[in-house]
């Protein structure tokens, strides 16, 4: 029975110093956001990663459609974050829900970067109050159109 004493100290003081640190990193944390520690691989270019196809983007045109939730998000995501000169997007549903608010905030910093986005919406579903869509064409680089 004495052995087991300083096995149960020895795990006492392992949980007692775990929740120290957990709370300690918690502390420093709580100030910043999440996406404050995604950062940007400054390596990547999208055109480099497009050289292979260059010659066919001078006479033909494309498009990919992003059918799958959470990949057509993290897609739109990666591609906001290394487009170097323009991003031309088109919305059925414009929504300011989780999802729209994460497109927009990459949005936002490419156009920060000095991207030109164009955003074209279908005005049949838009959940959005004319104030945030006012607000996010207020940027100098960003460009809302509505249609129908």
């Amino acid at each position: 029975m004495q052995s087991v004493t300083p096995f149960f100290i020895f795990l006492l003081l392992l949980v007692s110093s775990y929740g120290r640190i957990e709370k300690e990193a918690l502390s420093e944390n709580k100030d910043k956001s999440f996406c404050d520690h995604i950062k940007r691989d400054s390596t990547i270019w999208l055109s480099k990663e497009m050289a292979p196809w260059s010659d066919r983007m001078t006479t033909e045109t494309g498009v990919i459609v992003l059918e799958d939730g959470a990949g057509a998000m993290v897609s739109r995501a990666w591609l906001s974050e290394y487009a170097e000169q323009s991003i031309d997007m088109q919305y059925f549903i414009f929504s300011i829900d989780n999802v729209g608010l994460i497109a927009c905030d990459y949005l936002v910093r490419a156009a920060d970067r000095g991207v030109k986005v164009r955003i074209l919406v279908d005005d049949i579903i838009v959940d959005a109050d004319i104030e945030d869509i006012l607000m996010l064409a207020s940027h100098k680089n960003i460009r809302i159109k509505i249609y129908n």
